[in-house]
């Protein structure tokens, strides 16, 4: 929304609607409701019972602080202020319009801006004998006013020289509708005659179950969110769009504290739709155990909860029906127990318990994307385990696929060459876990595409760099959210950001890098939902807290090697003996090799290369893995190590070179 409302053109109408409400008695009239003003394509609504007071506890929040920061919440906090200022510094004005219900709804306009209408409800002020003659009265050198109609409407047009605005205003009983867009206001003025918004049945449920609750209310309507991303330029994943086009609205409470905005309502969905929330809203709430091994530097996550997986998969076999999908997902289903002479049932969904988690993390790895995993709480390790090694042995005695297990810190990292399994059982928002490789950690079995992803999650869980040992983690959690619920998604906004930063162009990069140190101060959202009585109880909680960042969040994501400084200094001869010696006891050890990242799990051959270009690293691989000659070699050409990788370890002799090719040292592995 690139014009925000000038509040001095605006107040100029305010002033003489309240002075023709002191002049002139009214008696109460029956209302007419706001809401039944607003277009259908109102992508956001925002509705406020008294202006002046929430305004003034926001303004104080560390939360509203952080995000005038950002130019456009800038903009909009002076324009609101001044506002305020003026009306509060003037009785009339604060009688009539301080304490009224305010209702603003933005909409997309064809060249991509979102323009806003505003409806004020005056109450008994409205009906002003007068009102419309006076307003044309004000026209002076710094205003133009015209009249013109519209149906059975008068629109006046109050254009402002000073920074060519034109303000549009009308009434209608007890409302004063205003926008700065003559179309937009013209369409308002169309739904008094056939409200939309107000005979909205989805709309409704949600708007009556919260009305007059909160500082405010926000009412989303998902059937115009995806217009705003793609006007937007912004990108979304497919798994964001199912979400986006499985519900209707959402009606939020909101409520600012010192560091945190509580938005809490309600969403409804569609019942008739294959969806993840169609399916978990019959399926019982599951918990969030899975954060005891979720690595600390999580760009995003969302867990899914049931009762139980079984559970799950009844209802979402129901909609398949509903579909006329449920043949095929038999045939599949069918298809892969008989090429690999294995129960499903039995083999894999039998193990599976409450939740299932989804996330990814900033790559640590040069020319790797983020590291995406998925997370399978086991009913039993045991049972898991006994059955993964039955499927994986069946697929070895069934298939061409070879693949031996690695082991990394105490924890085997296998791989499961079943096309279509998972996705099949969740769904194509798990499309990346087609052909995973998987490690099991305490009660968890933890799919990824990459191994160096797994040794990654591995190490983490080690050094007990998780979501569980994080304090401000856990007190954000459990301050805000019940243990159990159907979805639960987590951002860490600064790392999201960034990440995302890597993968669009243009203006949209340019306008994320400007405002980064404006999603800094904004380190965790996250959403959580539980149904209940046909409806999904929605929060969403922003915490703000610019400290965060620059302390704890940046030592996640800068994980650098320690680089040790050496000074020269001036050394007398008959202490180079000593030097010698001390040299000799630092000895570095030759045949110890930093860990190399293969990107192309397809590839036979690595290669790795000097800033220079010349070659620095070959070394053969088989599915991301080490397994055949390794050769390194000097920036002049020389070989300096060679030796052979069986899975992912040094075997066999290794012999390691000078500069000029001399062998200096040979060791037997």
């Amino acid at each position: 929304m690139k014009k925000v409302i000038k509040p001095l053109l605006l107040l100029i109408i305010l002033g003489v609607i309240a002075y023709f409400a002191f002049k002139i008695y009214l008696t109460p009239n029956e209302r007419f409701k706001a809401i039944n003003i607003i277009p259908g394509n109102s992508a956001l609504i925002i509705e406020v019972d008294d202006p002046l007071n929430t305004w003034k506890k926001i303004n104080k929040s560390t939360v509203w602080k952080n995000f005038t920061t950002n130019k456009l919440f800038n903009d909009v906090n002076k324009t609101i202020s001044s506002a305020d200022s003026i009306i509060s510094n003037n009785n009339l004005l604060f009688k009539v319009f301080g304490s009224r219900y305010i209702l603003l709804s933005l909409h997309e306009r064809n060249n991509g801006e979102y323009k806003p209408v505003i409806v004020a409800d005056l109450e008994r002020y409205s009906k002003l004998a007068s009102v419309k003659k006076y307003i044309l009265s004000l026209e002076s050198d710094n205003l133009n006013i015209t009249k013109r109609k519209f149906k059975d409407f008068d629109i006046y047009e109050i254009f402002y020289k000073k920074n060519h605005s034109t303000l549009y205003l009308s009434f209608h009983e007890n409302l004063a509708v205003l926008s700065y867009d003559q179309h937009l206001l013209e369409e308002s003025l169309n739904c008094i005659l056939e409200p939309v918004l107000g005979r909205n049945d989805q709309f409704l449920q949600i708007h009556n179950r919260i009305f007059g609750d909160g500082l405010m209310r926000l009412y989303i309507n998902y059937s115009q969110l995806l217009k705003i991303f793609n006007s937007q330029g912004i990108t979304i994943s497919e798994e964001v769009k199912d979400f986006i086009s499985s519900v209707y609205f959402s009606g939020l409470r909101m409520d600012a504290f010192d560091c945190q905005l509580n938005i809490d309502g309600y969403t409804n969905i569609k019942s008739d739709q294959i969806s993840y929330l169609n399916v978990l809203s019959k399926a019982g709430t599951g918990g969030f155990t899975a954060q005891k091994i979720i690595p600390k530097s999580t760009i995003f996550l969302v867990r899914l909860g049931f009762d139980s997986f079984d559970n799950f998969l009844i209802h979402f076999e129901e909609l398949l029906k509903k579909e006329g999908m449920h043949e095929e997902y038999l045939d599949n289903y069918n298809k892969i127990e008989r090429k690999l002479d294995i129960d499903i049932q039995e083999n894999f969904i039998d193990w599976i318990d409450d939740e299932i988690t989804i996330f990814s993390i900033e790559p640590r790895h040069k020319n790797m994307q983020d590291e995406f995993f998925l997370i399978m709480k086991a009913k039993n390790r045991r049972s898991a385990i006994k059955n993964l090694e039955f499927i994986n042995h069946q697929i070895e005695k069934k298939t061409p696929a070879k693949f031996t297990t690695i082991e990394y810190k105490g924890y085997d990292i296998n791989y499961l060459q079943i096309t279509g399994l998972i996705k099949l059982l969740f769904g194509k928002a798990f499309l990346k876990m087609d052909k995973p490789y998987f490690t099991i950690i305490e009660d968890f079995v933890v799919f990824s595409n990459h191994p160096q992803s797994l040794k990654d999650l591995i190490s983490d869980y080690k050094e007990d760099e998780t979501l569980k040992q994080w304090d401000t983690f856990q007190k954000f959690y459990k301050k805000n959210f019940d243990s159990k619920s159907n979805v639960f998604a987590f951002a860490n906004v600064p790392f999201s950001v960034s990440s995302y930063t890597k993968t669009t162009t243009g203006k949209l990069k340019n306008d994320l890098n400007k405002n980064m140190s404006f999603f800094q101060k904004i380190p965790f959202v996250a959403l959580d939902m539980k149904s209940k009585e046909e409806l999904f109880q929605t929060k969403l909680v922003l915490f703000s807290d610019d400290s965060l960042y620059a302390n704890e969040l940046i030592d996640i994501k800068e994980r650098k090697p320690v680089v040790e400084e050496y000074t020269q200094v001036d050394v007398d001869i008959e202490n180079l003996n000593a030097i010698q010696s001390s040299i000799k006891n630092e000895y570095v050890n030759p045949f110890e090799i930093e860990d190399i990242v293969i990107i192309d799990l397809t590839a036979k051959k690595h290669f790795e290369y000097y800033s220079d270009s010349t070659l620095q690293i070959e070394v053969e691989v088989n599915n991301g893995i080490k397994t055949g000659k390794y050769t390194e070699y000097y920036q002049n050409g020389e070989v300096k190590l060679k030796g052979k990788f069986d899975n992912d370890k040094q075997v066999g002799t290794w012999k390691f070179y000078d500069a000029d090719g001399k062998l200096i040292e040979k060791k037997k592995f």
